[in-house]
């Protein structure tokens, strides 16, 4: 099984997108993009403390699962929720609706019952000049996704971005 690190820069919104298993790699990354490209360092330190991810909308009960014109439908498959305490007790949970499964199997957990700390999400998209897609990817804040090579990556980080999940 072969693995590929990748670093998208999208220069007319100003984004770098890394791709890299490890968070030791991701910042490495980060760190040379900023010497090589910006020759300041700091650029990539102030990029590690502002979080670009948040998964807070999904616990204020605020996303819109419903999608848009584009977005058929948005599921949660898979969600990490730490639960608060002493024991740092981690549930992680997977399903084909990660929701439906919580109010009809588990009825006393919410997302709010924690710190959620991840949530893949599935996209159903049905796009006018391509036929449907199905994409799942994960994000984990603040400021991991595997979302960066998907063709419809700039459809789904918008409709992030108006859900208040994607910040930067």
């Amino acid at each position: 099984r072969a693995y590929e690190d990748v670093m998208v820069y999208d220069k007319a919104r100003s984004t770098l997108t890394i791709k890299a298993t490890l968070a030791k790699e991701r910042s490495a990354y980060l760190r040379a993009f900023a010497v090589c490209i910006t020759e300041d360092l700091s650029v990539a330190e102030q990029a590690l403390k502002t979080p670009a991810f948040t998964l807070a909308p999904l616990q204020r009960g605020t996303f819109n699962f419903d999608g848009n014109e584009v977005i058929a439908g948005v599921s949660i498959v898979k969600i990490r929720l730490q639960l608060p305490g002493r024991g740092h007790s981690v549930v992680e949970l997977k399903s084909y609706n990660v929701l439906d499964t919580i109010h009809s199997q588990l009825p006393g957990l919410t997302l709010a019952s924690g710190q959620l700390r991840m949530a893949r999400f599935r996209f159903r998209l049905t796009p006018a000049d391509a036929p449907a897609a199905t994409i799942a990817f994960d994000v984990e804040p603040p400021a991991r996704t595997d979302l960066a090579q998907s063709k419809y990556a700039n459809i789904i980080e918008a409709y992030l971005t108006e859900q208040g999940v994607k910040l930067a």
